[in-house]
């Protein structure tokens, strides 16, 4: 059984690009919850790092998510690349004691 990873994400951008990437998180957090399996956008062409037990946290502003072993940052990179953000990941997968925080800025 694989270990799971936390992971919370905050993306900043413009507010229309912000709610377009809010759109794609909550509607695979439904797909997910129905079909229960992990989700990836359909644009995404890394392997892995499929998006589990997605929840939306209103009041930070935040994603918080589960991924197997380890961050799924190139698949944040490549959302982030197509709508066009920056994001702040946080992330800990304490069997293994991997944490840390990845910070993305378009263009860097």
């Amino acid at each position: 059984m694989a270990n799971y990873c936390s992971n919370t994400v905050a993306f900043e951008g413009t507010t229309e690009a912000i709610e377009q990437v809010t759109q794609l998180f909550r509607a695979m957090a439904e797909k997910q919850q129905s079909e229960n399996i992990g989700q990836l956008p359909d644009f995404v062409t890394a392997e892995g790092g499929y998006f589990l037990d997605l929840y939306w946290n209103e009041g930070e502003g935040t994603f918080q998510y589960e991924t197997r072993w380890a961050p799924n940052t190139e698949v944040l990179q490549q959302v982030a690349q197509y709508y066009q953000v920056d994001f702040t990941l946080d992330y800990e997968e304490m069997g293994n004691g991997v944490y840390g925080k990845t910070v993305y800025k378009m263009g860097f």
